[in-house]
């Protein structure tokens, strides 16, 4: 009697513990998660980052794990590198600046209350634009009064160790600068620029977060950046001593996208989170991206009409990137490293 007491009282501990651990592997399953690789400077300090992964977690019940990955570029090449291994469901933050295997993404759609600014329009039906911005040189007025007016100014000797320029390889703000120069001066003369800037230029970053850090500290008093760089400076320190500069030959514009990747077991969650990218996160993203909104019927605080919209602008050739960008960038390395 003693003994089939002892039985019983054991089957049902291990009942208990079997069923106590179901429910909580229930309940964990329930609970989806969702892993995006971001650059750097979203999850930074004044990025949108935060705010982003908090009202999405709020509003769908998902959670999101933004994970930092550098640059643009080191994000494309982490998930290449990773390959079917790879724990992100998504990518965030890949510039049109920037050579692009799009077999690696899963087909995604826009809301259809979305209207998208400009000619935006996802790209190959897998990349969808959440911000874009227009590549500018920023300049601190109170520590430079003699302002440059266009990319060849910058190589004049009376702006030498006053600009601070960003490496293609590593960055598509630099990737952007080089199809800038290649917009103004052509396969032949965009290398000149480049050497003549060589000697001028402070340094060269490897990174936006890097270039634009060294021009707040006070390095020099010339960066490469975006026209929208400003209204940071408007809304958190209350000055419109920084501004961009537009400049007579024109501006080559980035648009930034976000992608489902085809390996991702959280489709449905994904597209969740482009839809809440292009609606509720319009704003944030914006403000704290210092970027133009995708989204049209977004609405901008007042500084941003401190935010330069050059009359000339370039856009980038998807085609071009993707048969020549590989020998511009080898061809940049030979110019400015050896």
């Amino acid at each position: 009697m003693k003994k089939s007491l002892i039985c019983i009282v054991l089957a049902i501990v291990i009942i208990s513990n079997l069923v106590g651990n179901g429910l909580a592997e229930s309940k964990t399953d329930s609970v989806k998660t969702l892993t995006v690789y971001c650059y750097d400077s979203f999850l930074g300090d004044w990025g949108p980052g935060a705010a982003i992964e908090k009202g999405f977690e709020e509003k769908t019940g998902i959670q999101l794990d933004l994970v930092s990955c550098g640059s643009a570029v080191d994000l494309l090449e982490k998930v290449r590198y990773e390959g079917s291994s790879t724990e992100a469901d998504m990518v965030l933050g890949i510039g049109d600046t920037t050579k692009v295997d799009f077999s690696i993404f899963a087909p995604a759609v826009i809301s259809s209350n979305v209207k998208l600014a400009k000619s935006l329009s996802i790209q190959e039906g897998v990349l969808v634009p959440f911000n874009y911005g227009i590549f500018a040189f920023v300049a601190d007025t109170t520590k430079i009064t003699d302002l440059p007016t266009s990319l060849s100014d910058l190589t004049d000797p009376r702006y030498k160790d006053n600009v601070i320029l960003i490496d293609p390889r590593t960055s598509s703000v630099g990737t952007g600068l080089l199809l800038w120069t290649l917009d103004v001066y052509g396969e032949e003369g965009y290398l000149d620029w480049w050497k003549a800037m060589k000697d001028n230029a402070l340094t060269i970053s490897d990174s936006w977060s890097s270039a634009y850090g060294l021009f707040t500290e006070g390095e020099a008093p010339l960066v490469i950046s975006y026209t929208t760089s400003p209204v940071y400076h408007v809304m958190y320190e209350d000055t419109t001593t920084i501004c961009a500069l537009e400049f007579t030959d024109g501006h080559h514009e980035c648009v930034e996208y976000a992608g489902i990747l085809k390996t991702s077991n959280h489709k449905e969650e994904a597209q969740a989170f482009l839809d809440y990218l292009l609606t509720d996160g319009q704003e944030e993203i914006a403000v704290d991206n210092s970027m133009f909104p995708a989204n049209a019927a977004t609405v901008l605080p007042s500084a941003f009409d401190y935010a330069v919209i050059p009359s000339l602008i370039f856009s980038s050739d998807r085609n071009m990137i993707g048969e020549k960008l590989d020998s511009y960038l080898a061809s940049w390395s030979e110019a400015m490293v050896k």
